[in-house]
């Protein structure tokens, strides 16, 4: 999902929902993007990553982080 300032049209957030499932590998991925205008350049002002990876005769990983860039 995309969303856009409705008057300039630049992206402000972007969400990602990604999730797959196989005999080889499996994941449900999360993640989440906010965007500022600085200087006329549009830069990342957070990331949000929540996942899960699952492969075979390996240890299932689960991750999450908030980060948030300050500029």
């Amino acid at each position: 999902i995309t969303y856009f300032d409705a008057e300039t049209m630049l992206v402000l957030k972007r969400e990602y929902k990604m999730k797959y499932s196989s005999l080889l590998f499996q994941f449900d991925v999360d993640i989440k993007v906010e965007n500022q205008l600085k200087n006329e350049v549009i830069i990342h002002k957070s990331i949000m990553y929540d996942g899960e990876w699952d492969i075979p005769f390996k240890t299932s990983e689960k991750f999450h982080f908030d980060l948030l860039i300050v500029s």
